[in-house]
């Protein structure tokens, strides 16, 4: 086999639709991120664009979740929680649930973290203590197993909980399917993506060989490339759930999300359903939100490009406040005609140079290579 077809094998690519369309009615799919974060929402939107239904669907909810059940899309919900944080319950899914139209199996986040791992570890069940002394295992039909041993515990025998498919949105994934997952909070993608008999992943950035492009973020290789089936780059694809660190989530979005769940006339007629219908105007009212906010240098009046396109992909991620200035405004900076400070923060030596070592040097090195990567915004935003 020749060098050329071995790569051919191992190429992963696939688009969104691609994607979809290798799921089938009835399947059960688990959605990785939580509440709202990380959720892999472009591809929940080309699911409700797809002629799916009767889907179960395990997740640890956000948006996600309360979209496919307006949708109708859904026929039975295995969750922990379905919540938007500062919107505590997640208003589609709870229309869905009152009006009686879901099944649903309530579990407590360990009792579902566990059900995640005895499937990937492929084994029936695994006993558990969480979840004793509570109605979710008579809700759920749980039953109970006694230990072998001399102690003769009884403990919860959580079932797995196994995935036809699971989908994961990353930072970032090469053509092979290694991936990238930054921020604090990859709690569950690594079980949902061992659970599934196939893993598709959404990913901000597609690269090369990630050996290649970021060797130091080697740590946030959450799972291993042979559990991924497919890979699509679809930038700001878990908008408007948080992709930390390189944006977070919209409120405003969701605010008017869930406001829309009170108006009558159902799904047809509420505000969300452009987000299906038209090409993400949500999103793109962010981003000329996000240009205008951070279009101006705070040292003066006068458009500074460089920092506008190190500010938009740094919005909440990087904690610049209002200090993030460009050289060219910087009180006594020696690049007053230089460009913004990311564009010269390099590498190793320029860390030397400027005195920065440890997690300063790394916040600057990120700081330059999403300055490379915003290069790409203007063929996102003709899409928009």
């Amino acid at each position: 086999m020749t060098v050329a077809v071995k790569a051919a094998a191992l190429d992963k690519r696939m688009t969104a639709a691609e994607i979809v369309g290798q799921l089938q009615d009835g399947m059960t799919i688990g959605i990785g991120g939580w509440g709202p974060r990380r959720k892999p929402m472009a591809l929940v939107r080309e699911i409700m664009r797809s002629d799916l239904k009767d889907l179960t669907i395990v997740s640890y909810g956000g948006a996600d979740v309360g979209m496919l059940c307006a949708a109708g899309k859904v026929k039975k919900l295995v969750f922990a929680f379905v919540s938007l944080d500062a919107i505590p319950l997640e208003p589609w899914f709870r229309k869905a649930r009152e009006a009686g139209q879901i099944e649903v199996l309530e579990l407590d986040e360990g009792m579902f973290q566990w059900g995640l791992k005895a499937a990937a570890f492929r084994m029936p069940f695994l006993p558990t203590r969480v979840g004793l002394g509570t109605d979710l295992a008579e809700l759920g039909g749980l039953k109970t197993v006694q230990s072998p041993y001399d102690d003769g515990e009884v403990l919860i025998a959580m079932p797995a909980l196994k995935l036809d498919a699971a989908l994961i949105h990353v930072n970032r994934s090469d053509w092979r399917g290694n991936v990238q997952a930054l921020g604090p909070d990859t709690y569950y993608d690594e079980w949902f993506a061992k659970a599934a008999d196939r893993t598709y992943v959404s990913c901000e950035e597609l690269v090369d060989r990630m050996e290649d492009h970021y060797p130091e973020d080697v740590k946030a290789n959450v799972f291993e490339r042979c559990f991924v089936t497919g890979v699509v780059e679809i930038p700001f694809g878990s908008h408007p759930s948080s992709m930390p660190p390189a944006y977070g989530w919209d409120m405003k979005a969701f605010k008017a999300y869930a406001d829309a769940a009170r108006e009558e006339g159902g799904w047809a007629a509420a505000a969300p359903v452009s987000w299906v219908r038209t090409k993400r105007p949500i999103l793109k009212v962010s981003v000329e939100r996000r240009r205008s906010r951070l279009s101006r240098c705070r040292y003066s009046d006068e458009q500074c490009d460089p920092c506008r396109a190190v500010h938009l992909r740094l919005l909440r991620s990087i904690p610049h406040g209002r200090g993030t200035d460009c050289d060219r405004h910087r009180p006594g900076s020696a690049r007053r005609r230089g460009s913004c400070q990311a564009d010269s923060l390099a590498g190793p030596d320029d860390d030397r140079r400027r005195g920065l070592s440890g997690g300063a040097a790394g916040a600057a090195r990120a700081a330059w290579r999403l300055q490379a990567q915003v290069r790409r915004l203007p063929a996102l935003l003709a899409l928009l």
